[in-house]
């Protein structure tokens, strides 16, 4: 029971820090990267998904979207091409909290 009350206070404390944040997960179209996006999204955050493919990232927003109240946009590219990471950081800097990087290589520096 302890053990239990402690998870539910660190729960607590990861909502109350995600809540009215965006995150961008990378290769959040399946798999845990999909799970993180609608995890998060569930406590919460504004979630960016992302793939390089863009009926994949289409498919993927509507689950999100459902449970999150619309909060869940999606952005097809392929963040490891120095272009299209820039693109992303020029339009989203101002409003991306953090970003979850599931690709193998350090794609861009979010930071603020």
């Amino acid at each position: 029971e302890r053990m239990n009350d402690a998870w539910v206070k660190v729960m607590y404390y990861i909502s109350e820090l995600i809540n009215d944040k965006t995150a961008l997960i990378t290769g959040s179209t399946a798999g845990i990267g999909f799970v993180i996006a609608e995890s998060l999204g569930n406590e919460g955050a504004s979630v960016i998904i992302n793939a390089r493919k863009a009926d994949s990232v289409a498919q993927a927003v509507e689950s999100p979207k459902a449970t999150t109240g619309g909060k869940t946009i999606g952005f097809a590219g392929d963040l490891s091409q120095t272009t299209i990471a820039d693109a992303l950081a020029v339009l989203w800097r101002q409003y991306l909290s953090f970003a979850i990087q599931r690709s193998a290589r350090r794609i861009y520096d979010f930071g603020s």
